[in-house]
């Protein structure tokens, strides 16, 4: 059976530009890697997803940890950055449990808590080259606990507590995590949709927000679903021609942009964009705004023109 055969035909909820960020439009890479979650959460194992960026790997881990009862599930967020410190996390966690018995600590009783840590490589090395948060990390793991900043040599037991942690790619300059702290994690590498599914995430998205219920005259309607393949070609060609260099270094194209642009073509009044030419004029725009506007070279610049 092909993973295809599980999907159902997805009903977007109300498109906006307020809801569009929380929006996860199935596909069949999303489907699998949400089905390795949910079986490796059932083996009481913690998940590290790793891709490039706008694989959605946060959308997805989001999406999973939404499943949850809560009446039996807590959830805490954290987003790592290059200023995350041991200390920073340590107190977040501990704000997040409730003291039980001694000395050991656990989210409210009859309840189990969720610690997603999304840019899990992101703290910064010391000098002697160390993770020291993800060192943090990997005790709180490996040892259930950690020690006391308050009481020196005073150990707090953490219980009923799994991991869930996502991550870029390393490498390029990019930071990885420590080998004794991956060890904990069953990793699932998590790839780019192809052509044919991106083009249906963003159909999805301009079939829920041009369409003849919202007033959008049809013509218009049938333009926006035909401008997908070809955002998406014309953004491709785009990342595999402007490639970063140490001049042009911003010179950084991902899936994000794409997004973007959609989402400022979803923006729109039916009485505003109601005519072919408005809607290819905003179009242009949104492609320049997103893409062209970080060229700094002519010749760049006249390329995208042309193209």
């Amino acid at each position: 059976t092909h993973w295809n055969t599980f999907i159902k035909d997805y009903i977007p909820p109300e498109i906006s530009t307020a809801t569009y960020s929380s929006l996860l439009i199935p596909n069949v890479s999303s489907y699998r890697t949400d089905f390795l979650i949910d079986l490796v959460v059932k083996q009481n194992r913690h998940v590290l997803l790793v891709g490039e960026q706008g694989s959605a790997k946060t959308s997805m881990l989001n999406c999973h940890v939404r499943k949850y009862n809560p009446e039996n599930h807590v959830v805490m967020a954290s987003n790592f950055s290059s200023t995350t410190t041991p200390q920073l996390f340590q107190k977040s966690v501990e704000s997040n449990v409730d003291k039980r018995m001694g000395s050991t600590y656990g989210p409210p009783t009859g309840k189990k808590m969720a610690i997603f840590l999304d840019d899990v490589n992101l703290p910064s090395y010391n000098d002697w080259g160390d993770q020291v948060t993800n060192e943090l990390l990997r005790q709180l793991i490996e040892m259930q606990g950690f020690y006391s900043l308050e009481k020196p040599g005073d150990f707090f037991n953490i219980v009923d507590v799994h991991y869930l942690a996502a991550m870029i790619q390393p490498g390029g300059g990019r930071n990885d995590i420590p080998q004794r702290l991956k060890r904990h994690f069953i990793m699932i590498n998590c790839t780019l949709p192809t052509d044919e599914a991106i083009d249906k995430i963003f159909g999805t998205v301009v079939n829920g927000h041009y369409n003849e219920n919202k007033q959008f005259p049809v013509e218009v309607c049938d333009l926006a679903q035909k401008l997908v393949p070809v955002t998406r070609e014309l953004w491709y060609r785009t990342k595999i021609k402007m490639l970063p260099t140490p001049a042009k270094f911003h010179y950084n194209f991902n899936l994000r942009d794409l997004s973007r642009i959609w989402l400022g073509m979803i923006g729109t009044l039916p009485t505003v964009v109601n005519t072919i030419p408005i809607l290819m004029n905003l179009w242009r725009h949104e492609m320049t705004r997103v893409l062209a506007d970080r060229f700094i070279a002519d010749e760049d610049k006249n390329w995208f023109d042309i193209e």
